[in-house]
């Protein structure tokens, strides 16, 4: 994809204001551990309550290592869940582990804020329980295998409108699946209308993800189209989801909204963030730039593909709280 360079006219003047306020992580439990296995696990959603700031790693703390309790087997940046394991769990372990209010169902971690050296809380932690059944016997299932009806299945698409820019040879991916049952195998189907074969489609070998672009050779004319995407399984079409892809060659538009604040005593842990929202193109941010003396002062930090967070810098010199700091930023999409 071309590179393209958009600077924001005229230069932003941001009011650096103090703020004391902080945020915190919060854990909630999705999935419950079977005490009957030693290797069973605890799934806990992460709510990170740091906005603009992203979590990079969480771990057990450093003193909990060989403490009888709940420890951090993983952490999924993606999903945003931490997995656990009863550390030291056995059978001579397993009553204290399910007894009520136990003191061995909790979890002591850290959090790792990507940019950031060292764990938070400083000199802290956050503490959890992990909720369990302990199930002691063996469970019996029942019930009856049924045939699916493929004509009352629905594909679902993770967005039902795109944008395509040929100007820069933009692409777009989608993924799919088939709604409520995202595991099931199908292929994909699809159409185009108005018809063209300036548009490229790529399905993805597991017909999970359809990529669209401009063909080699040719042009595609901009406007509207509506492609329904439909899936197969033999010869039967499930219903088909429809997404509206608007192909334009204008140049992209960028607006900026801000909002937070820099504590200039907390510099770590605060910021400015910045939203973008972009115009004739599906393109996020692949970077962001400070362009002249203010390098000196601030520095900026990635928040995902339409955000970023200006931050002060640890040995800048003081900050004037009532004076307004010019800052220039270069973007590049």
């Amino acid at each position: 994809m071309t590179a393209l360079t958009v600077t924001i006219l005229p230069e932003p003047k941001l009011t650096v204001d103090a703020d004391t306020s902080t945020g915190t992580v919060t854990f909630s439990q999705t999935e419950i551990p079977n005490l009957f296995y030693v290797n069973s696990e605890a799934v806990f959603q992460v709510t990170n309550g740091y906005e603009g700031y992203e979590i990079e790693d969480i771990r057990t703390i450093e003193k909990d290592k060989d403490v009888q309790n709940f420890h951090v087997k993983s952490y999924d940046a993606k999903a945003k869940t931490i997995t656990l394991t009863a550390n030291k769990l056995d059978s001579s372990t397993v009553t204290a582990f399910a007894a009520k209010n136990s003191p061995n169902a909790v979890a002591n971690v850290e959090v790792k804020f990507k940019g950031y050296d060292g764990y938070y809380p400083k000199d802290g932690k956050y503490t959890f329980n992990v909720t369990n059944p302990n199930w002691t016997k063996t469970l019996t299932l029942t019930g009856k295998i049924s045939k699916v009806d493929v004509k009352k299945l629905t594909m679902k698409a993770s967005k039902t409108k795109a944008t395509l820019n040929t100007k820069y040879k933009d692409s777009v991916t989608v993924n799919v699946s088939v709604k409520g049952n995202a595991s099931l195998p199908v292929v994909i189907d699809k159409e185009v209308k108005p018809a063209t074969d300036a548009l490229a489609i790529v399905v993805s070998e597991d017909n999970k993800r359809i990529t669209f672009g401009v063909a080699e050779g040719k042009t595609l004319a901009a406007g509207k189209y509506t492609i329904s995407i439909a899936g197969k399984i033999g010869e039967e079409k499930t219903k088909a989801t429809k997404l509206t892809l608007t192909v334009t060659d204008k140049e992209p538009e960028v607006k900026l909204s801000a909002k937070e604040s820099i504590n200039i005593l907390n510099r770590d842990l605060s910021g400015i963030t910045y939203t973008a929202t972009i115009k004739n193109t599906d393109a996020g941010i692949k970077s962001v730039e400070l362009t002249d003396d203010s390098v000196l002062t601030f520095k900026i930090a990635k928040g995902n593909n339409k955000t970023f967070v200006l931050k002060a810098l640890k040995d800048a010199a003081a900050i004037d709280t009532k004076k307004p700091c010019e800052v220039r930023e270069d973007w590049i999409l």
